[in-house]
């Protein structure tokens, strides 16, 4: 799957993307012809969002004493 500079409104994502130099079309938000990154190739952005995804927790992994808010 390949999403394009077009689906970030990140600086620095988009400069990655533009970065790889791949012009095709993006499988997301179907544009035509436009800088995208493979996300089933490349890990570049899986790095830089890997970070963020692990300060999250599943609901389900939350012990009963904490806020339901």
């Amino acid at each position: 799957m390949k999403c394009c500079v077009g689906c970030f409104q990140d600086t620095e994502v988009q400069a990655i993307i533009t970065g790889k130099k791949t012009i095709d079309n993006c499988d997301y938000c179907k544009k035509i012809d436009v800088p995208v990154y493979n996300i089933e190739t490349e890990s570049e952005l899986t790095d830089l969002f890997g970070g963020l995804i692990d300060i999250f927790s599943a609901e389900t992994s939350l012990t009963d004493d904490y806020p339901k808010d």
